[in-house]
């Protein structure tokens, strides 16, 4: 009965009523999807405004990234500029590009070197001491001479002359070519005025003649620039030295006298005095010193090469352990 009522109460409806249902029904289900299209809408429309953001973005980072570039490209060029001018040249020897060479030393190296340095010294030291011993001399000692002011002369000589008693010959005696160039240019220099005179230079105590007259015939060898003053004032190494006086080119054989001024004595401070006559060598004049010298750095070099050498054969192979014995 009771199913029965319910159908009937369903069926009672009237079909009216079943359209405006329908129809509420159609209605809310239109609303629904408007509602959905709508969030989509707007979704899309989000999604439209994030990607034209992104792309102005996009734009923004690739105009700044561009005018930084421009901006250092600008420095760039105007550092190189400016170090340009700076820079140094494009050769090995400004940018420190050389070729470096390190020498090895070994045993067999070493004894080389010693033996071929005492072979080469010791001919050549031969060589020097055999022309020194070419050179002849004749040396004669004033230093305890007597003064001849109250003498006859036999003949008047002057300081730049030498006369031959048994003729009527004169003999010049050179005066330059005994000093470097150099020396008169730069240490032995005249003032530019060549007024030595007016600036009253004191002379030493023992010179007879003032700066600026000893020469006074030839001005190119008068004061500080005279040879005999260059010669006399360049410092010796050692205490036994000397001091080219003159050069005589062709001396005839003969009987000769020579008469010296002695301004400066030397006797009480146990110094002496002596004229030389000396001939002339390919190396000059006579100096074994320096040919004895080369010979004993030969022998030493050789000696010493001789020593390794023993070393080496006898105990160079065998394995270090401490000491050598």
């Amino acid at each position: 009965m009771k199913s029965s009522a319910k159908k009937e109460s369903y069926s009672s409806r009237t079909p009216m009523e079943q359209d405006k249902k329908g129809q509420h029904k159609k209605d809310t289900s239109g609303v629904g999807k408007s509602n959905i299209r709508r969030e989509l809408l707007s979704q899309h429309g989000l999604k439209q405004l994030q990607t034209g953001h992104n792309k102005n973005t996009k734009q923004d980072v690739q105009s700044t990234s561009q005018q930084k570039r421009s901006e250092s490209e600008k420095s760039l060029t105007k550092r190189k500029t400016s170090l340009g001018k700076k820079r140094p040249k494009a050769n090995p020897f400004y940018q420190q590009s050389l070729h470096t060479w390190q020498l090895w030393l070994t045993a067999e190296s070493t004894l080389k070197i010693f033996f071929i340095v005492g072979i080469v010294l010791i001919p050549i030291g031969m060589i020097c001491i055999y022309f020194s011993e070419m050179v002849q001399e004749i040396v004669i000692d004033y230093t305890n001479c007597q003064s001849s002011a109250n003498t006859k002369c036999i003949d008047d000589i002057k300081s730049d002359t030498i006369k031959l008693f048994n003729e009527t010959q004169e003999i010049n005696l050179e005066k330059k070519g005994r000093v470097w160039d150099w020396d008169k240019k730069t240490k032995f220099k005249n003032p530019d005025n060549n007024s030595l005179k007016g600036l009253e230079f004191d002379k030493p105590i023992f010179w007879q003649k003032s700066i600026w007259e000893l020469d006074p015939d030839d001005p190119q060898n008068n004061g500080l620039e005279n040879e005999d003053l260059i010669v006399w004032m360049r410092t010796s190494a050692l205490p036994n030295f000397r001091k080219l006086y003159r050069i005589i080119k062709g001396l005839k054989k003969g009987d000769y006298e020579l008469q010296i001024e002695y301004n400066f004595a030397v006797h009480h401070k146990d110094f002496r005095k002596r004229v030389i006559f000396s001939t002339m060598s390919l190396l000059g004049g006579k100096n074994p010193f320096l040919g004895i010298y080369f010979v004993l750095t030969g022998l030493a070099c050789v000696l010493f090469g001789a020593f390794c050498l023993y070393i080496h054969v006898n105990y160079g192979k065998r394995p270090y352990k401490g000491s050598l014995l």
